[in-house]
């Protein structure tokens, strides 16, 4: 799981995740559960998966904090447009029109992969998941979390009933229970979680990706949690468990030690013509260029592009306005693109293999013109 070290997008996630499932299961008010949820809800729209659980947990009496809460979480959101209005030369989508904000906000790019892996692919991720997901935590670990789900549900007796319908105490024996809990969820609560986390990996198992697997990220929070329950009669001895974890997977977390990928974009990029058109049809070359080019400002005489991204009307704005020396027709024309702008500078399609010998591929064409 490496891919929780990535900390734009899937460890800021689980971060504001980890303070919505505290906010939710401590006495906090649930305007504040509505907050980090909608904030976790910008990072990653997967997060919606947690809004049963917040409505469980904070009972139907405390919907309107919830949602208030919830709204104000998900303010970023009306900051895109603002953004958009800056000269970044690299912007996703258009949302500072109401079209391409929507677009964006909803993730409309991605809906093809609901859903759309086949029935061989379906099997082949639950044999590899079902050895995976475990070994997150060791099956010493998944022993532990069994028992702190058996010890989740909270007796009715451990509670003092207020005269406005509120509890308050803790369970001794599980995790402290909000004053803002209704007497009806009790017992739902515990379902609700499990059912969280059956729904994230229905949503990843069927998800049309290579990297799908990541988004199952959330339902090791939410296992870490019943595993802190597990341990709480070990009291000290429970942090060798994390400890082991860090020894035995350090060295494959260590990104020093994974794959080099400057020392090929650098040679990729030294070794590329005087003003050539790299071409790129992978995200993987089209970013890492993007960042030495943009952010390094190594070769300012090149131009990356994305023959991918080359597709959307958005993205052919952007070129046209960022490189106003490029021919960037109106249509999804790539063929007239590389023709009308090979002739004036060399055409070279880029891409990085780090992990190989040589680290890149460049194929250079010469100038149409000549």
């Amino acid at each position: 799981m490496g891919q929780a070290l990535v900390s734009e997008v899937y460890a800021l996630n689980l971060f504001c995740l980890a303070l919505f499932l505290w906010a939710l299961f401590t006495a906090r008010p649930c305007w504040l559960v509505g907050f980090f949820l909608g904030l976790s809800i910008t990072i990653h729209l997967t997060s919606l998966l947690m809004l049963p659980l917040a409505v469980v947990g904070c009972g139907w009496r405390q919907g309107r904090p919830l949602a208030v809460g919830l709204v104000v979480g998900l303010l970023p959101f009306l900051l895109l447009p603002l953004f958009a209005q800056s000269s970044s030369p690299v912007r996703w989508g258009e949302p500072n029109t109401w079209h391409g904000w929507w677009w964006l906000v909803s993730a409309q790019l991605y809906r093809p992969n609901l859903f759309a892996v086949t029935p061989a692919l379906l099997l082949s991720r639950l044999r590899e998941w079902a050895i995976l997901l475990p070994n997150q935590f060791l099956w010493l670990g998944v022993f532990f979390a069994a028992l702190g789900l058996a010890k989740f549900p909270i007796p009715k007796s451990d509670f003092q009933q207020v005269e406005n319908g509120t509890r308050t105490n803790a369970d001794k024996r599980g995790l402290p229970i909000t004053a803002h809990r209704s007497p009806i969820t009790d017992h739902r609560l515990p379902i609700t979680v499990v059912l969280t986390i059956a729904l994230y990996l229905l949503y990843a198992l069927g998800y049309n990706t290579p990297d799908a697997v990541l988004y199952t990220l959330p339902v090791l929070l939410l296992a870490a949690m019943f595993l802190g329950l597990g341990l709480r009669p070990l009291r000290q001895w429970a942090l060798l468990l994390p400890l082991l974890l860090l020894l035995l997977n350090f060295r494959g977390q260590d990104l020093r030690q994974g794959v080099r990928v400057r020392p090929s974009a650098e040679s990729l990029l030294q070794t590329a013509p005087s003003d050539a058109l790299l071409i790129s049809s992978d995200s993987g070359t089209t970013f890492a260029l993007w960042y030495f080019h943009h952010v390094e400002g190594q070769r300012p005489d090149v131009t990356v592009v994305d023959s991918n991204l080359f597709a959307f009307n958005w993205h052919r704005r952007h070129l046209a306005e960022q490189y106003p020396m490029l021919f960037v027709p109106m249509a999804d024309d790539l063929p007239a693109f590389y023709e009308q702008n090979g002739v004036a500078r060399p055409l070279c399609f880029a891409q990085l293999m780090p992990e190989d010998e040589p680290a890149f591929r460049l194929e250079c064409e010469e100038r149409l013109g000549d």
